[in-house]
């Protein structure tokens, strides 16, 4: 399991080196579900895998040398390996590659193939007639790329299995040695096979789940409550092409937000031309519907205003400033200074960035991308020369398609996303963000266009993949097997995690979940409790000065241990989140918040840690009298200007993506010398977010937020107004990991959430062994 555009290639490539190494000798890459997939994969094997240059392979060039051999191969020109496909085609039983006798030679055989019913077949009997009636004994391994689509048996378990499940099975009953390897970002699908049924691809043996680099931009980096990179304002463009349309809707001009986001595009890259001052691949992706049709009507409408915008820069960029100017001159200009302020006030001037404009217009081309176009464009590709072709891949270019920019394929260079489309699933969702991924150089030009619920989901998605991340660590740290320690997928709202067919082994269940090392936050807060609340952290921090033990935070502006329970108790009888609130709100009977009861079950409850986090916002001052003395604390609010209001109902204000503070707050409360522990214990260039900090929390521990708003950079007042005279008050409540080899741990568990629980969890943990139901997942809204 790695992240999405994270590196996951490279990956299982090192491990088909090492696996060479250790006595492989058949090698068999599903590369994918299209032809642009399966071609770039192969292009990444020939670079770092065989070192043999494919594209040759087929022009009957056997004595060109150094042009044969790349990367890895012009490194070491030992290697040696036969390779079944190339670059231009996949595998067929009746190429003059597939001639080659390969069985007997020690030479390790390469195939990357499509994953599709057909291929599958023919590369399992061509290799079976390649055994022999002897059988076939040579060690085998079958990567899986992208293991969570089309892989997994979506059919009744009671019938066969699904035709490329089938196939997949019967490609490795071809070897009595044999290995299957699955890689993708989101495995949901695949740990909710059934591991009952007999050769299934279940993932048995084991699960690792890969960290991303440091310089990895993944959901945390775009979807933070603080990141101004996603432009939520698209309602042109819905009205134009509503998220459900038919494949013939007209689509007959460009809405004023794509528009924005070309012209966004394409100042992005001549600021990028004034760093590199050498060309560099660019590009942008507009995925705005699933239907070729309307793609291509897109992609007439985008190419055209690229083609007026050009001509405009062509003809007015080199005006004196007296000369007169059209409107969609001074719009470049205006979209400019309000997606690139920073840039265009700190790095670059505007004269600067329009010059290059100048110097580049002619060079920005758009492509569109389905599986109608993919022949055509592979067939042109294969007529330029090599200088050709980079002299293409430098320019930059704006992509417009639909699924098939959605898994897999790598955008070289991606800086702008234009993305109005709404998945049905949680596993679609995550693999349309082909954002993810590096940007070195030019991260901070990266904009995306969205909807802003769909930009919600994408916050609450990626909490459910780094749950289950977490929960992968923990079987890796118990050296427990998939087969032996069950996995759970918690359910949001609005989107399911997997289609319905996908997880007919799963079972939705609420049952008890495990709070312990979790994070529990008020994200929908409501603003008649203001005053109210308020006053209940007033009374709080009065008891904590009072019965607590203050302690120095590394950052926090103050902090307690010790404080009572009864204290924290008494707080969250006064405190109240908005009613929808499922921890912080009043319940449905209309008693206390349900995190009341889980305070006493917490490990160590009876003492508690009251951090007081600050922030960069104005000040907040709290006052209060103790024993006739005044006493009180100053300290700098958290500002949230992404706070939305009257969601998801009426009176209520809610934390986009359901963040209410950043990642570090935890570390940055502990004290000093756990602080350097926590430091020495994680790898160099890491953050210390919260999945590390909370492993040196041995106390429950309560944070508190005075959350405020202010004016942006440009002077634009947030969509909520909120002072520090009267903060808008959020709490966090992180709950101490509990020790499994404790037996009292084992008995510490809070009830909450609905899940969905596979096999292995039914059948061991909860001691399930009939048939599962069918159930649908409940989806709000």
């Amino acid at each position: 399991m790695g992240e999405v555009q994270s590196g996951k290639t490279a990956t299982y490539i090192g491990v088909l080196n090492k696996a060479i190494d250790y006595g492989y000798r058949v090698i068999i890459i599903l590369g994918g579900h299209t032809n642009d997939l399966r071609n770039q994969t192969q292009a990444r094997v020939d670079q770092d895998l065989t070192g043999t240059n494919s594209s040759f392979l087929e022009d009957n060039i056997r004595g060109a040398g150094e042009q044969m051999r790349t990367g890895i191969g012009l490194v070491d020109r030992t290697l040696a390996t036969i390779g079944m496909t190339t670059v231009r085609r996949d595998f067929s039983a009746s190429s003059k590659l597939a001639s080659t006798v390969w069985v007997d030679t020690g030479v390790p055989t390469v195939f990357v193939i499509k994953k599709n019913v057909k291929m599958l077949e023919n590369v399992a009997s061509y290799i079976r007639a390649q055994a022999g009636p002897q059988g076939f004994d040579l060690p085998l391994v079958v990567v899986d790329d992208e293991a969570d689509w089309g892989s997994p048996n979506t059919a009744d378990p009671d019938t066969d299995p699904t035709r490329v499940n089938k196939a997949i099975r019967s490609l490795l009953d071809v070897s009595s040695r044999s290995t299957y390897l699955g890689i993708t970002a989101t495995p949901f699908a695949n740990v909710l096979i059934d591991h009952t049924v007999e050769d299934d691809l279940f993932p048995s043996d084991y699960i690792r789940a890969l960290a991303a680099p440091s310089n990895y931009l993944g959901v945390g980096a775009y979807f933070d409550a603080d990141s101004d990179v996603v432009t939520t304002d698209v309602d042109d463009c819905l009205q134009a092409l509503p998220l459900k349309h038919k494949k013939d809707h007209p689509f007959r001009s460009l809405p004023p937000s794509l528009g924005d986001s070309v012209i966004a595009f394409m100042v992005g890259v001549a600021i990028r031309r004034l760093r590199d001052r050498t060309p560099q691949p660019a590009s942008m992706m507009v995925n705005v519907s699933r239907f070729n049709q309307v793609q291509a009507l897109v992609h007439r409408e985008v190419e055209e205003f690229v083609s007026q915008v050009s001509a405009v820069i062509a003809t007015e960029f080199k005006r004196t400033p007296e000369q007169p100017r059209s409107d969609l001159a001074r719009r470049v200009e205006q979209v400019a200074f309000r997606y690139y302020s920073a840039q265009l006030t700190t790095e670059l001037s505007w004269r600067k960035v329009a010059d290059s404009l100048f110097d580049l217009y002619g060079e920005f081309r758009t492509e569109l991308v389905n599986n109608q176009t993919a022949k055509d464009r592979a067939n042109a590709r294969r007529l330029l020369s090599q200088e050709q072709r980079e002299a293409q891949d430098s320019r930059p270019v704006i992509f417009v398609g639909g699924d098939v920019l959605s898994r897999g394929l790598t955008l070289n260079g991606l800086q702008v996303s234009y993305f109005v489309r709404r998945p049905s699933s949680a596993d679609t969702l995550l693999q349309m963000g082909r954002w993810f991924g590096y940007r070195p150089g030019y991260d901070d030009l990266v904009r995306i266009w969205m909807p802003a619920k769909v930009e919600e989901i994408f916050g609450n998605v990626a909490r459910i993949s780094q749950e289950l991340r977490e929960d992968l660590r923990e079987m890796q740290a118990y050296d427990l097997t998939p087969r032996q320690f069950g996995l759970k997928i918690r359910l949001i709202p609005e989107i399911a995690i997997v289609a319905a067919n996908k997880r007919r082994a799963a079972r939705v269940e609420e049952v008890t979940v495990n709070l312990h090392g979790q994070v529990k936050q008020s994200v929908n807060l409501a603003e008649s409790r203001k005053k109210q609340n308020h006053h209940a952290v007033v009374q709080l921090l009065k008891k904590a000065s009072l019965f607590g033990s203050p302690y120095t935070p590394r950052v926090q502006t103050a902090a307690w241990n010790r404080v009572p329970l009864t204290a924290v108790e008494e707080f969250f009888s006064a405190f109240y989140a908005h009613e929808t609130d499922i921890f912080f709100g009043a319940d449905s009977r209309g008693g206390k918040p349900q995190i009341v009861r889980f305070l006493a079950d917490a490990k160590n409850s009876s003492e508690w840690n009251v951090v007081v986090v600050s922030g960069s916002g104005p000040e907040v001052s709290l006052e209060w009298d103790q024993d006739g003395i005044e006493q009180g604390l100053s300290f700098k609010s958290s500002v949230r200007n992404k706070l939305q209001p009257d969601t998801p109902v009426a009176g209520s204000y809610h934390f986009k993506n359901q963040q209410v503070a950043s990642p570090t707050d935890l570390a940055n409360s502990l004290t000093e010398d756990v602080y350097a522990k926590l430091r020495a214990d994680v790898e160099e260039g890491k953050p210390l977010d919260e999945v590390f900090a909370k492993k040196y929390v041995t106390h429950p521990t309560l944070m508190l937020y005075a959350v405020t708003t202010t004016p942006n950079r440009d002077g634009e007042q947030p969509k909520v107004t909120v002072d520090a005279d009267e903060p808008l008050w959020a709490v966090r409540v992180v709950f101490p990991p509990l020790d499994l080899s404790d037996p009292k741990d084992l008995e510490r568990q809070g009830r909450g959430e609905k899940i969905l629980i596979n096999s292995v969890y039914q059948e061991q943990i909860l001691g399930i062994d009939d048939d599962p139901e069918d159930f649908d997942e409940e989806v709000d809204g």
